[in-house]
């Protein structure tokens, strides 16, 4: 692979190659629960129940039928960061998420790259697209978290993303590299490029399991359709997290770049 260049920023309403400046294609709002709730099919079959009183008390369309028969589906995530966490003090995640059927990992490992952000223009300025032969999708989002210090209110992150398949990119091993290495991949690394040797590996060496199950639609009018999505069993800060999507324009589809065969 040949050596990086620095890290592409925003030129007005471009990055340096007169790409524009990639768009907030949807708002994603989580609540944070209590992963040791959910210990089983049935305890999510509960908290459906939560959520449809909820919704008949606020007035939301609530629709569970499509889901009834659904199995939750598996996904391992590794997070990976140096010792010292520079790329998280950095507000970058990077990540590798697989999913597993019957008990075995199945199709091509994921790799994640984010840049999160308060400041939308912030977050849209970094240009997050990789230096790699193969495919990749970009996807930008705006999301609504709870409070980190208190009940009630939220607070919201702009979340610059990519992610391909690790059969994409076709040079080095991401989950040992250096950050000078990782560099040459993610140019919007540049910044972190004077930790030179420092590797990248398992945050925590924990690997994290997620356990995902589709419970209802919510419809909240004005075509807002978002459907509840239940992921749970994140071991190394023992909480789940729940999310619901609304796609903020009828042009929310994520951009992406294919390369020709």
């Amino acid at each position: 692979m040949e050596e990086a260049p620095p890290a592409p920023q925003a030129n007005g309403r471009t990055y340096s190659d007169g790409h524009p400046l990639d768009e907030v294609q949807y708002l994603e709002c989580k609540l944070i629960l209590k992963g040791e709730r959910f210990t089983s099919v049935e305890s999510f079959s509960d908290f459906r129940k939560l959520v449809k009183r909820a919704a008949k008390e606020t007035g939301v369309g609530y629709s569970a039928k499509e889901f009834r028969d659904q199995v939750p589906q598996i996904r391992e995530v590794l997070f990976l960061d140096t010792a010292d966490y520079k790329l998280y003090n950095n507000a970058f995640i990077l990540r590798r998420r697989i999913q597993y059927v019957h008990g075995f990992p199945v199709g091509d490992p994921e790799i994640v790259f984010k840049f999160r952000h308060p400041d939308l223009e912030t977050a849209a300025g970094l240009d997050v697209r990789p230096n790699i032969e193969g495919n990749y999708v970009i996807k930008f989002k705006e999301e609504a978290l709870p409070l980190k210090d208190q009940i009630g209110g939220i607070r919201l992150l702009f979340s610059h993303n990519v992610q391909f398949g690790r059969s994409q990119q076709h040079k080095g091993d991401l989950t040992s590299s250096a950050v000078n290495k990782l560099t040459e991949v993610f140019p919007a690394l540049h910044a972190l490029k004077e930790s030179g040797e420092e590797h990248v590996a398992l945050v925590n060496q924990t690997a994290v399991e997620e356990v995902l199950l589709d419970i209802c639609n919510l419809d909240f009018g004005k075509k807002f359709k978002p459907r509840r999505t239940l992921p749970s069993g994140a071991p190394a800060e023992t909480k789940s997290s729940s999310w619901v999507n609304f796609p903020t324009s009828s042009n929310s589809a994520a951009w992406t770049r294919s390369m020709p065969k």
